[in-house]
């Protein structure tokens, strides 16, 4: 399994970009146990955790993006059938 830890800054010294004073850094070892041993930070935090990977998200990302693609593409084409009969009409066609 995967560790990671997230961190979250403290103050205010952020950009006011999103995600700023954020960061996820992959931790060393096979149990939670070990991970938490790798823990560490040079700067002062508003807070720290231990998070696992429980599963690869990316292969239901990508399903959400293609069907968000797919319906952007059709709204794209209802558009243009709509203002082609517009035209058709206005022209007598």
């Amino acid at each position: 399994m995967k560790f990671y830890l997230w961190m979250r800054q403290s103050g205010d010294g952020c950009d006011y970009t999103i995600g700023c004073g954020n960061t996820l850094h992959p931790l060393e070892g096979a149990t939670i146990e070990e991970a938490r041993l790798n823990v560490s930070s040079d700067r002062q935090l508003s807070s720290a955790l231990v998070v696992s990977e429980v599963e690869d998200a990316m292969p239901f990302v990508k399903v959400k993006e293609q069907q968000l693609t797919e319906r952007r593409q059709e709204d794209e084409q209802a558009k243009k059938r709509s203002e082609l009969e517009r035209l058709k009409r206005e022209l007598g066609e």
